[in-house]
């Protein structure tokens, strides 16, 4: 798996995401290391890592073929990290690069609006990227990792990005780039604001997406989070979903079997997925949340606006935290 052309290229929070664009990189003969948790560590030295494309094709390389660790100064020596840490592990994170890669290219796949802000904050000598991973991944267990969802990466038009552009698109596929990379941080946000729901509900994402109730949610969220956005003279931006962002509230609002008919794409999930937040809910761990609703609230307020909805979902979130974190 070695290509020592391309060495340096760190994958830092090697979780579903992280490994399925580190499998992506593998299957291309790119080299690139993992940093990551013991607990993904342990699941990939079992069973390997296996990754699924969206059309169903699938890619599976043993554990003796991947290079993925737990101890940070893997880091040395590395000149391109993709960051996909939730907010949450940020801090140390930064703390990570610090000691021991300053000044490496850093792109950044986290979730919110302000991370590209403090990683350009706290690492002054690095080359911070912006950028989405505009579809989902799911770790369905046994080492497999599942893009759920159409879509690409977006990321920060940059000078930095130019060594590396050729190598990320042949591994990751053709990226798009934006000259403001707020304006996808933003739009991934809202399409975002279903993980809480799907939390809330307790049920698979597929099985959450046929029930208007939880749909009317989201669609409600999404609105709020639109008024916010026209308030700060920010326009959604197309990162390449079947239906523009703008539109899905009406989509989302549609009776059931109107909904099957007109969004069949929304249902073509594997049945076993759920969303990252109530992965998180379910190993007690503190979510994502103050990064997606506890956002739309926030600058709501900035407004004087209320985002009555996302408060709701945000404090049952909340509550729901507390419950885990107690048992």
């Amino acid at each position: 798996m070695k290509n020592n052309n391309n060495e340096g290229i760190t994958i830092l929070g090697a979780g579903a995401i992280g490994c399925y664009l580190a499998g992506c990189f593998y299957s291309e003969n790119i080299s690139v290391r993992m940093l990551g948790r013991h607990w993904f560590h342990n699941e990939l030295a079992r069973y390997g890592m296996t990754i699924v494309h969206h059309d169903g094709r699938r890619q599976s390389f043993a554990m003796n073929l991947l290079d993925y660790q737990t101890d940070a100064s893997m880091l040395s020596g590395s000149n391109l990290i993709i960051v996909c840490v939730k907010n949450t592990d940020l801090p140390e994170a930064i703390q990570q690069i610090k000691s021991y890669a300053p000044r490496a290219t850093v792109i950044s796949f986290l979730n919110g609006l302000e991370s590209v802000d403090t990683l350009k904050k706290e690492l002054p000598e690095a080359d911070i990227v912006g950028g989405s991973v505009a579809y989902g991944v799911n770790y369905l267990g046994r080492g497999e990792f599942k893009k759920t969802t159409e879509g690409c990466l977006h990321l920060e038009a940059s000078t930095s990005l130019k060594p590396w552009l050729s190598v990320l698109d042949k591994a990751l596929g053709k990226s798009r780039l934006h000259d403001d990379i707020q304006a996808v941080l933003w739009t991934k946000l809202l399409l975002n604001l279903n993980n809480s729901i799907n939390a809330i509900s307790n049920l698979p994402l597929r099985e959450q997406m046929r029930y208007r109730k939880y749909r009317k949610l989201w669609a409600d969220c999404i609105r709020e989070g639109l008024d916010v956005m026209s308030g700060f003279g920010i326009q959604p931006v197309d990162i390449g979903t079947r239906i523009p962002l703008e539109k899905m509230p009406y989509i989302l609002d549609l009776p059931d079997i109107l909904f099957r008919i007109v969004a069949s794409g929304f249902l073509k999930i594997d049945a076993r997925a759920h969303m990252s937040m109530w992965v998180d809910i379910q190993r007690g761990k503190t979510t994502e949340v103050d990064e997606l609703n506890g956002k739309v609230i926030r600058f709501a307020e900035q407004l004087g606006m209320k985002a009555i909805t996302n408060q709701k979902i945000y404090d049952q979130i909340k509550g729901l935290e507390s419950l885990e974190k107690a048992e």
